[in-house]
């Protein structure tokens, strides 16, 4: 027999699929199946039974699974009145609290109870079947019981908030037996351990981040993005430049013109190379205000496309591109070559320029 999964819906089994699922249970696995179906019916017929008025409490029902209909003096149970029965309802009398067992005739008889209750007693053991028939489907699938997640609920304890205790007794049952549970209640161990997973996973990341490499890791992303926020700044000034300077452009004089944009430019270097180290700038005096200041920072880490851990731009070289710009625009530059040296010196010197084998690398 083959049972297929449409959905998460779980069609109910007849009476031989039942059986042929029930045979391939283990002893032990059956009987956990069992005790839960008769702690289930047992919980409904306290409450049914025990609302009916009688002089008579329900306690529990006794079962004799090898009952023989043509030998009923053999069964292990037996009703108050010798009679050998199959199912015995074990009753507590109201006024003197003496115990009785009856069978079902019996229980019609001396309690008092009703054909419809005996009726929704039938129909109670009916539902209760059908209920542990998504069980039965889901081992026949090959499912097992949600062991991981269930575990790191048990140390975390997490499940007494979950369920309930009838409910947490049914599940280590299970769990020992390795029998799936109804899909309801995996899924709420699932997503219950899934939260926990997260929340420990956050803690974990919260204390790396508060490590040595964390800190360092925040900071090389903070630094990381304000780099690319300074070079969208660079690329909208020079998109801006060439629409001021094309033949079709109808307000040139809304964007700034091309000494400006030169300036512009190099704050924008000035401002990615000091971010971190503003203090450097403020000790030596090397001003963001100063057009020579920032031409030279430009000069030194190339319009800004030099960053850290590639070749600076050579001295000579610095001095060459800055005196061309300042014959271009007429920068009104003054003692460019000492100042380039001082400048050069002190980013050595608090090792925003590093030497390795003879090369001059930034280090900002």
């Amino acid at each position: 027999m083959e049972i297929f999964r449409t959905s998460l819906n779980y069609d109910h089994l007849n009476s031989s699929e039942r059986k042929s699922i029930i045979n391939k249970l283990s002893k032990s696995q059956l009987q956990t199946i069992e005790q839960y179906k008769q702690y289930k019916f047992n919980s409904m017929l306290l409450n049914d039974f025990n609302e009916t008025g009688t002089e008579w409490q329900f306690r529990e029902e006794q079962v004799n699974p090898n009952f023989d209909k043509a030998n009923p003096k053999k069964s292990s149970l037996h009703c108050s009145c010798g009679r050998g029965v199959k199912y015995l309802y074990i009753c507590q009398s109201k006024e003197d609290n003496r115990t009785q067992g009856f069978g079902i005739e019996h229980l019609k008889q001396e309690a008092g109870i009703g054909e419809d209750i005996l009726r929704d007693i039938k129909k109670g053991k009916h539902k209760i079947d059908r209920g542990l028939d998504e069980i039965l489907i889901r081992f026949q699938w090959g499912e097992t019981f949600p062991s991981k997640n269930y575990q790191l609920l048990k140390e975390q304890n997490t499940l007494e908030s979950l369920f309930s205790k009838n409910k947490l007794v049914y599940l280590q049952e299970f769990c020992r037996e390795s029998l799936p549970i109804y899909l309801k209640d995996e899924l709420t161990i699932n997503k219950a351990a899934k939260q926990l997973i997260e929340k420990q996973k956050q803690l974990e990341h919260e204390k790396w981040l508060s490590s040595p490499a964390g800190i360092k890791f925040t900071q090389e992303q903070e630094l990381l993005a304000e780099q690319e926020k300074l070079q969208a700044e660079r690329e909208n000034l020079w998109k801006n430049n060439s629409v001021n300077q094309s033949p079709s452009s109808q307000s040139p004089n809304n964007n700034p013109s091309p000494k400006e944009t030169v300036i512009k430019n190099a704050r924008i270097t000035f401002k990615q190379v000091f971010s971190r180290h503003q203090n450097i700038a403020e000790l030596y005096g090397i001003e963001s205000s100063s057009d020579l200041d920032v031409l030279i920072i430009n000069g030194i880490f190339g319009n800004g496309f030099i960053t850290h851990g590639k070749a600076v731009i050579p001295k000579g070289t610095v001095l060459t591109s800055i005196t061309m710009l300042n014959k271009k625009f007429n920068l009104e530059i003054n003692d460019l070559e000492n100042r380039l040296t001082e400048i050069y010196a002190i980013l050595e010197h608090e090792q925003l320029i590093i030497t390795k084998r003879s090369l001059k690398l930034a280090a900002y």
